[in-house]
């Protein structure tokens, strides 16, 4: 059983070169294949009891599925009914309207706002706190409020994507970021307000970025530095460490021998005496 819903690298060409859309896919195809997806992306799912049982975001991706499936059908009212349980359990509000493409993942499945016009394209990735939402500038109940992923999109956690922008295919989105503007796909955005830090990085599992972030330390320096230059900063000194006596408490300056020295006197004005 394990091995049906763990994919390996030729099942994930052979799924992905199936073209046909949301549309032309029945309910449990759709649920299948997020099921599938989840043993693909997520180390932690090992095993299709603790993912059915545990998995909160399999569950928030499922039930907008089901809910999706009734909006389509005319069933909105029970389509809102069952988002507002969704809503109360897994505090998630993903509107029934939206239109979420193939082998979508929630990981950690809390928090995740998702608006009524979004559009999300195949095998997109969001973590938890993420907003898909509009800026609430040129209000219309008619038009398209909220962003468009393209495929292959991950979402860090806690980001928030505001208004009717396309962000492209292949693109990372950092954790925490605000995204107002579209965004070329191949492309990593990171910050308040999110701005391009180059392409999309590939890390293998067992790496991490860290030779990137060593590579782009002195240059963000050299910048720091420039602009507190343009600006006038100067670095306030460090004021210089107390010197503290001895550890046998005598003062054993130069040219005193030890039959010389003579005991200090302990006042509580003494800086070094009063942090003992």
């Amino acid at each position: 059983m394990r091995s049906l819903f763990h994919t390996t690298p030729s099942d994930a060409s052979v799924t992905k070169a199936d073209r046909r859309s949301v549309d032309e896919l029945s309910l449990r195809e759709l649920m299948m294949e997020d099921l599938r997806a989840v043993f693909a992306r997520d180390p932690s799912a090992t095993s299709l009891r603790r993912v059915l049982l545990f998995s909160a975001g399999l569950r928030v991706v499922w039930s907008y599925r089901w809910q999706h499936w009734l909006w389509q059908h005319g069933h909105t009212y029970w389509a809102r009914v069952s988002a507002r349980r969704t809503r109360r359990r897994y505090a998630s509000d993903i509107h029934p309207a939206a239109q979420i493409g193939r082998r979508f993942v929630v990981d950690h499945g809390v928090g995740v706002v998702i608006g009524e016009t979004a559009v999300i394209g195949n095998d997109c990735l969001i973590y938890q706190g993420v907003t898909l939402g509009m800026t609430g500038k040129n209000f219309s109940r008619e038009g398209k409020r909220h962003p468009t992923l393209g495929n292959d999109v991950l979402v860090g956690a806690g980001a928030v994507v505001l208004g009717n922008i396309i962000v492209g295919d292949n693109v990372n989105i950092g954790a925490g970021a605000v995204v107002v503007k579209s965004v070329p796909s191949g492309s990593t955005v990171v910050g308040i307000a999110a701005h391009v830090i180059g392409d999309r990085m590939a890390c293998p599992a067992d790496d991490s970025n860290w030779g990137r972030l060593l590579q782009l330390s002195p240059d963000l320096k050299r910048r720091l530095d420039e602009v507190d230059r343009a600006f006038g900063v100067v670095p306030p000194p460090r004021p210089a460490a107390a010197k503290r006596p001895s550890s046998s408490g005598l003062d054993t300056r130069a040219g005193q021998t030890k039959s010389q020295v003579r005991l200090p006197v302990l006042d509580s004005s003494d800086e070094w005496y009063c942090g003992l």
